[in-house]
Order: structure tokens, then C-alpha cells, then sequence
């Protein structure tokens, strides 16, 4: 079976592109996830969920993806609810009166892959998932859930070409441990691995 998990939909741009680049029909299996409430129960989500569910096998979910299945927060610029941002536990530090929070579920990436596909399968995973891709990265290799994955795409939201800074609250040791979890994965042979733009 071919899988295709979307980890940080937004309005699908990403599911797009791949599409395209892996010749996706009918017969894969889309999992979409976008933790942004906002966007995902914005008309034009909505009306694009409607058209792609008429060509692809597509599921798409309001959660966010992350290390453990938990309530999390997720905050969003109010000046930006259904626009490009937001994140769980305000990664990118938002000053409190300029930010809407609210209760949004996060689930385990590794779980779901390990409970619902087998190694047999083709998987194809992207996460822009606005911080959380640390977390989960980190994850996926403590349980052997990356060893499921054949492809994957990670946007890194650190100091880097598009922008992004070290959040301000981080530690010397939490972004040296960032570090380390993104070289690994530049450095698995068993998993082909893309940056993500």
C-alpha cells in the first residue's frame, strides 16, 4: 500500500507539490493533519478538502502532531488566525496579548504509523509542523517508527534561509539537542530524507 502523511496540511500546498512529484492517484492513501482550528474549518480548506476528496483516497484531521497523544495548546497570531502560523506551546513566543490559544489533540506519529501500517507498505511522510518536527523526529527513531518511512520531508523551523529563529526561550542544551536530532536524520541511510521549502 502507498501512504502519503501530511503532517501540517495548511491549505494543502505541500500535498500538492508531492502529488505531483510522486504521481499519487486514487490508490494511495492520504492522511492529512493541520493543527490550526482556524484554517481548518476555513472555507478555503474546506472547499479544497471537498475537490481532492473527489480525486484521492484522502482522510484529513484537526490535530497536531507531535511526541505524545495529549491535549496541547496551540497559539496563533490574532492577526494572523488563518494565515501562515501557529504552533503548540507558542514556539514561535508571541507576546500573550497578541495571540489566541486554544485546546487543540495531539497524537503520536510513531503510534499511528506503527498501529495502522507495516514495513511492507510505501510511505511517504512530510512534517511542517511548526517546532513539533524535533519532538517527533526524535520520536520516531526511539521507537523504530522511522524505519516504516521511506521518504521523508521535514521543515527545520530554526535559524536558517527562510526566516525562522531559535525560539527565544530555548536553552544552550535544547538547541544543541535540536542539532543533534536534525543531523541524525541527515545522516539515517535507512530512510531517504529531503529538507523541506
Amino acid at each position: 500500500m502507498n501512504i502519503f502523511l501530511d503532517c501540517g496540511t495548511h491549505y494543502f500546498e505541500g500535498l500538492l507539490r508531492l502529488v505531483r512529484k510522486y504521481q499519487m492517484d486514487e490508490m494511495w492513501k492520504m492522511f492529512t493533519f493541520e493543527g490550526s482550528p482556524d484554517i481548518f474549518a476555513s472555507k478555503l480548506f474546506v472547499d479544497a478538502l471537498k475537490v481532492l476528496s473527489t480525486q484521492y483516497n484522502i482522510v484529513a484531521e484537526n490535530k497536531c502532531v507531535g511526541g505524545v497523544d495529549e491535549e496541547v495548546e496551540f497559539v496563533s497570531p490574532k492577526s494572523q488566525l488563518i494565515g501562515l502560523r501557529g504552533s503548540v506551546g507558542n514556539y514561535f513566543d508571541i507576546p500573550p496579548e497578541d495571540c489566541l490559544s486554544r485546546n487543540v489533540q495531539q497524537f503520536s506519529l510513531a503510534t499511528f504509523i506503527k498501529r495502522n501500517f507495516s514495513k511492507k507498505d510505501f510511505i511517504v511522510c512530510k512534517l511542517d509542523i511548526e517546532g513539533s518536527e524535533f519532538r517527533t523526529v526524535e520520536e520516531l527513531f526511539e521507537t523504530g517508527a522511522m524505519s516504516y518511512i521511506n521518504d521523508i520531508y521535514v521543515e527545520w523551523h530554526v535559524e536558517n534561509r527562510w526566516g525562522h529563529q531559535w525560539p527565544t526561550p530555548w536553552s544552550t542544551e535544547k538547541i544543541e539537542s535540536a542539532i543533534k536530532t536534525k543531523k541524525r536524520l541527515e545522516e539515517c541511510r535507512s530512510v531517504r530524507y529531503r529538507e523541506w521549502a
